[in-house]
């Protein structure tokens, strides 16, 4: 579980973390929430995610499918 673990970082660094979990997670096949009010972030590094919207799971998918819904749903 990561909340937010690049929320204080500067861009340059926020990517550097960003490849690390990535590479970690790769190498070792793991199974990872991670929790970011940042839709770029989630879309760089999730392969499935949960839209949540008043603490109720809103939609789930890869990326591209949230987009859709999102544009469906006008924003």
């Amino acid at each position: 579980l990561m909340d937010e673990p690049t929320s204080s970082l500067d861009e340059d660094s926020k990517r550097q973390v960003e490849e690390t979990i990535s590479r970690v997670i790769a190498a070792n096949r793991l199974t990872t929430i991670l929790v970011t009010h940042e839709a770029a972030q989630a879309s760089r590094l999730a392969q499935r995610m949960i839209l949540l919207r008043d603490g109720r799971a809103e939609a789930t998918g890869t990326p591209q499918e949230l987009l859709m819904h999102a544009e469906r749903a006008g924003g």
